[in-house]
């Protein structure tokens, strides 16, 4: 029995260590919307955000199961989220078609792209669903009898087909596959053949592309993104040498293998080709497509400062102090400081994905990721103090962008519900007032601010703004369908530079108050991911690299290097983009319920067979939409003693969970040929138990606080058949757990 008491203890502890902050907050008054495919659900609050992401799901509908010739049986399920101030979605068909939408768009990096957010991640992740959930021949047949499983719980489970034979692909092709249909070149929609995918894969042609064997087994070497770059791409030369009916053949014959993991021979129907000498042909088509144009070569970017897994946020003080965020992967980013003429020093530790921005005075303020509430990553801002410490000024206040005004003021681009604001905050972080805000669809990608003139970069109706804040009006001053983000003051608020990707490749470019031109200044290789102001006829700015990143210190020419004629400036009109989306609308909305999705959506047999004991039943699991209800159960019948027998398990919003167990052990036998099981019992235990934890936690990203409650129950009967006796004996016990986490984990960390 203290075996138990100790196993108790354990489960208090694994449970008190999963204090980790979850997406979906219950406290929220969730809802539910139904369309003809889909179940949309949602947070009260973001009822408008449901209802488009309603009709744009029914509009991808058609495009992506007409392409891929599947039609899935039942509604997917969409979960709407607004709790992560990071662009993101995720998709399952398991146990049911699911699919998690993340409502910030995008506001730098390879998803910039013209496709509207919402449009871009459904497309994106409903291709998952429509991928994974095809299946036809024995794995189809067995997914009839079994229900969803992705392979039987059986040792023989290789010699099986799974009900899910592309969620067994390697990775590099779902995701190129979602990647792929995600984009239309002629629109510039989504990321293949986009400036920053172009930019990667000419880095990738200068170092040497990775093998299939590279590619297949994944990893977290560069490029990070391999799976998305590469798989894309190689869909993208299916498509063009072998046809553009080759992709859907491609997933038609692998939705019918029996044996998973046969990847080898999948192209040979389609290509006549196995998949290790299509990449030779797929390599050498790379090799093309990448290869350096003849003439002069573009300069990189300037002279290299710094090199090292990664570098962002760099910027420049009017002192020519230097300021960016260094890491190496393996511990937390640093934020680094180089004086004028000086050495580098590491002032401070922050988070993954921090934003700096320096006042003219040379105060610098950061925008970085806390946990809000248990439930959501938010952006909060800090200032840092003189001796590197941080002043916390705002909680919860999802202020993704800031820039540092003279007098100590703040003006911050805030998306709440996946709309976008630019408001005004006081020195201690408190708002003002509101500046601009976005219309319905419209992201901002960058933000500078100046005395009292704000300019950002804005994607809207499929055209890339740049876009002046001034005495209450809005004004966009270059508009056209061209990526444009990080928009930077010069000397004066009369110039404005900003990196645009005109020719497909990205570079710093400048509009000129009083000109209708725009003035490019670098001739970047791959492309320029990030810059700094310009001081003294420099500027820092970081590049498209194919190991990790380089910060580079560029100078500005004497002229530009290109002059491009740019149109005239605007007034904001409303959006379009609702106009733009045909089809039904959806219905009312109701009341969320768990019960519909709960619903078991597999099962196996389950046997047990010894020393005259024999039991059958069945096992099965499942969840609801939100995740927050998940549960497993294995009921069996001892047929020779008559004994139910099982196991339930259930864990509520991963912090309440209940486990029952009840099981047989036979302690005497003998052995009997008549008896279909080959021997009597004389003597078995039952043994029963119970457990419960309930879970209670404060959350941040550097300590993580819990406490909670459990207990245990213990009972144990012997039946002595020859003796005709019983005897039992049980304990119970009740325990409590606390602690705090600080461990940290970065991707190549442990």
């Amino acid at each position: 029995m203290k075996h138990f008491l100790h196993a108790g203890a354990a489960v208090l502890l694994v449970w008190g260590l999963r204090a980790e902050a979850q997406f979906v907050d219950p406290s929220l008054r969730w809802r539910t919307l139904d369309t003809a495919h889909f179940s949309v659900h949602f947070a009260e609050h973001t009822l408008a955000q449901a209802r488009t992401v309603a009709e744009v799901a029914e509009s991808v509908y058609p495009r992506v199961t007409g392409w891929l010739k599947w039609e899935p049986e039942s509604r997917t399920q969409i979960v709407v989220l607004d709790s992560l101030d990071l662009s993101n979605g995720y998709a399952s068909p398991l146990p049911f078609n699911f699919i998690g939408i993340i409502l910030s768009p995008p506001a730098e990096g390879e998803l910039l792209q013209n496709r509207e957010w919402l449009e871009l991640v459904l497309t994106h992740e409903f291709t998952h669903v429509v991928h994974l959930d095809k299946a036809k021949g024995p794995p189809l047949v067995f997914r009839r009898i079994f229900g969803r499983f992705l392979v039987l719980p059986t040792i023989f489970f290789p010699l099986l087909p799974s009900a899910f034979p592309n969620l067994l692909e390697p990775r590099w092709l779902t995701e190129g596959l979602a990647v792929y249909s995600e984009s239309d070149w002629n629109k510039g929609y989504g990321r293949l053949g986009q400036s920053h995918f172009e930019g990667q894969m000419r880095a990738e042609n200068a170092r040497g592309f990775r093998s299939l064997r590279e590619v297949n087994a994944g990893g977290r070497g560069f490029p990070l993104n391999r799976d998305y770059l590469y798989g894309s791409y190689f869909f993208f030369f299916l498509a063009e040498r072998y046809g553009p009916d080759a992709i859907p053949k491609y997933v038609e014959t692998y939705s019918g293998r029996w044996f998973p993991f046969r990847v080898h021979s999948a192209p040979q129907p389609v290509t006549g080709k196995a998949m290790d000498e299509l990449w030779l042909e797929y390599y050498e088509w790379l090799g093309g497509r990448f290869a350096p144009k003849a003439g002069k070569q573009p300069d990189e970017g300037g002279e290299i400062a710094v090199q090292a897994w990664s570098l962002t946020s760099p910027l420049v003080t009017s002192h020519g102090e230097r300021w960016y965020v260094q890491g190496d992967g393996y511990t937390r980013p640093r934020l680094m400081r180089q004086t004028s003429g000086g050495d580098v020093e590491v002032v401070r530790t922050v988070e993954p994905g921090t934003r700096l921005s320096v006042s003219p005075r040379g105060d610098l303020l950061l925008a970085q990721l806390e946990i809000c509430k248990n439930y959501s990553y938010y952006y909060d801002l800090y200032r840092l103090e003189p001796g590197g410490g941080l002043n916390r000024l705002t909680a919860c206040g999802r202020f993704r962008f800031a820039a540092l005004l003279d007098d100590g003021r703040i003006v911050a681009i805030r998306v709440v519900n996946g709309e976008a604001e630019i408001v005004l905050l006081n020195q201690s972080g408190e708002i003002e007032r509101s500046l601009y805000r976005a219309a319905p669809g419209e992201a901002l990608t960058g933000l500078a601010a100046r005395d009292q003139t704000v300019v950002v970069t804005s994607l809207r109706d499929e055209r890339w703004s740049l876009v002046e804040i001034a005495g209450g009006k809005a004004q966009v001053l270059v508009a056209d369908r061209t990526v444009k983000h990080s928009p930077r003051f010069g000397e004066s608020a009369d110039q404005i530079y900003f990196v645009a990707d005109y020719g497909n490749v990205d570079n710093v470019w400048s509009w000129r108050r009083g000109e209708r031109r725009l003035a490019r200044w670098t001739e970047a290789l791959n492309g320029v991911r990030e810059i700094s102001s310009p001081v003294a006829g420099e500027m820092l700015l970081t590049t498209i690299e194919a190991d990790g990143d380089v910060l580079r210190v560029h100078g500005l020419p004497d002229a530009p290097l290109e002059i491009r004629e740019a149109a005239a400036p605007a007034q904001v009109e409303p959006s379009s983009s609702g106009e733009r989306r045909a089809g039904q609308p959806p219905g009312t909305d109701r009341p969320y319920s768990p019960w519909a999705s709960l619903l078991p959506r597999s099962w196996f047999p389950a046997l047990y067979y010894a020393d005259g004991a024999f039991a059958l039943g069945v096992q099965t699991f499942g969840q609801d939409a939100l995740g927050l209800h998940r549960y497993a159960i294995a009921p069996m019948y001892e047929i020779t003693q008559h004994q139910a027998l099982g196991s339930a398990a259930y864990v509520y919003d991963n912090r309440h969970g209940l486990l029952l167990n009840r099981w047989m052990t036979v302690k005497a036998s003998a052995s009997n040929n008549q008896a279909f099981t080959g021997a009597d019992v004389k003597a078995y235990t039952i043994n029963e138990t119970a457990q419960w934890v309930s879970l209670w936690r404060h959350l941040s990203l550097g300590t993580r606080i819990y406490w909670g409650l459990g207990g245990a129950l213990d009972r144990e009967i012997l039946h002595d058949l020859a003796a005709g006796t019983s005897a039992s004996r049980d304990e119970r016990v009740v325990g409590i757990v606390a602690g705090v986490d600080t461990r940290r984990q970065q991707l190549l960390s442990e």
